[in-house]
């Protein structure tokens, strides 16, 4: 593949595979991340390619201007209170009569009820609607899948009988490569080797050449966006084997 796709881990569950231009907004200097040809997961920071994410100039937060001054309030002199004359009483005026006053009606709880209930419901629909989409989702992935989910290649050349013209670097997915298999070739037949083994597992190429080039062969059906996980350990030493010498 062209472009380098790193692995990255956040709460605890592997996410990815991103660009590491595409890392920057969901990952810090700790987080661990891993590419093939890495032996195990490094911090993010100890990855040279994706360390100069971190190393950019941050922009200077301005200092805010300075709070109004509070306007000053005088302090509080109170009144002395004018003592109230006493009422002369009046024994001669009539009583009158004690009257009990009416209990307090009782709240009328219908209306909170029903606002409970309706909330209820449209909370119940909300969860109905999520797992739904969960579940829409989780059958499409797995009618259209675009990850390699077993380590079956396309077509078995032992079943159809071995076409060199066919299949030109079988030996790459059979053992581990050695010089002597890329001794003399150019960089361009190299990334052909290198792709050859991602072909093989069906992998969808975003480069046109290298689509045009392995639609050649009667074999490439071109399904997944992600093989990683379906290559065999052989098969990724071989891969970054053959990246380095390009």
């Amino acid at each position: 593949m062209d472009e380098t796709l790193y692995y990255y881990v956040e709460n605890g569950e592997r996410k990815g595979p991103l660009e590491a231009s595409q890392l920057a907004s969901v990952i810090t200097p700790d987080t661990q991340v891993w590419t093939p040809g890495m032996t195990e997961w490094m911090e993010a920071k100890n990855v040279e390619e994706l360390n100069q994410i971190f190393n950019s100039e941050t922009t200077a937060i301005p200092t805010p201007p300075s709070m109004p001054a509070q306007p000053q309030v005088p302090p509080f002199s109170p009144t002395p209170a004018t003592p109230a004359t006493p009422a002369t009483p009046n024994f001669g005026a009539p009583v009158a009569p004690y009257t009990t006053a009416p209990a307090p009606q009782k709240k009328n709880n219908n209306v909170l009820i029903g606002a409970l209930v309706a909330v209820a419901v449209v909370a119940l629909a909300a969860i109905g609607y999520i797992i739904y989409s969960n579940y829409t989702t989780k059958v499409a992935t797995t009618t259209y899948g675009t990850t390699a989910t077993d380590n079956t290649l396309v077509d078995d050349p032992a079943a159809e009988g071995m076409n060199s013209d066919q299949y030109p670097y079988e030996f790459l997915l059979e053992r581990s490569v050695t010089y002597d298999d890329i001794a003399g070739k150019s960089s361009a037949e190299l990334r052909i080797m290198r792709n050859y083994i991602f072909a093989r597992h069906s992998y969808i190429f975003k480069s046109a050449d290298l689509r045009e080039y392995f639609s050649q062969f009667s074999w490439y059906t071109p399904k997944y966006v992600d093989v990683t996980r379906d290559l065999s350990k052989m098969e990724q030493n071989n891969v970054q084997y053959i990246k380095k010498h390009e």
